[in-house]
């Protein structure tokens, strides 16, 4: 009955509903009408390889599934695919799961930290040394100069006359420091 005088109403058959569920809709009978609507895929399920909101700078893949590659102290993701194709020596640290993330990135960079820090001393220390290795050569270098200077003086056993002799002097010993 109803609104359409003509039209006959027949309730869908269990076939037609089993029908309509394996072909990904749903429908509803409402006042006589039958109203067939999409279904939409169900969510993923969670994975806890899944990481959720960073994308691979390598291909864009989003989100990156499975292990990810963190490049230290820097805001660089690659997926595992793209880590295996990159030739270059930069220290990567690889994350299994997003719920490791946090940890394993400052467990890095607190490392790295640590690494350059000592690097840093060992360049001051190795500035030292050369600094300390530098004077003593010019030591030895004043120290033997001063020799030539003596020998010098020992095989002109005269006193230079005037400040012209003593300027060409100078310039020899100059010349041969």
């Amino acid at each position: 009955g109803g609104k359409n005088p003509g039209r006959r109403t027949v309730a869908p058959s269990a076939a037609f509903w089993t029908a309509l569920k394996n072909s990904g809709r749903e429908a509803e009978l409402h006042r006589d009408e039958l109203y067939v609507r999409e279904v939409p895929p169900p969510p993923p399920a969670f994975d806890e390889h899944r990481h959720a909101g960073v994308i691979c700078d390598g291909c864009d893949k989003r989100p990156i599934v499975g292990a990810r590659y963190h490049l230290v102290g820097q805001d660089y993701d690659l997926c595992g695919a793209c880590k295996a194709q990159d030739q270059t020596s930069r220290p990567f640290v690889r994350i299994n799961a997003p719920k490791d993330a946090r940890r394993v990135i400052s467990e890095a960079t607190e490392a790295a930290q640590a690494a350059q820090t000592a690097a840093v001393a060992a360049a001051a220390q190795a500035s030292a040394a050369e600094a300390d290795e530098a004077d003593a050569a010019l030591q030895a270098a004043v120290a033997m100069s001063l020799q030539d200077l003596s020998s010098m003086a020992a095989e002109d056993a005269r006193a230079p006359d005037s400040d012209e002799e003593s300027a060409v002097l100078v310039e020899k010993l100059v010349e041969d420091a």
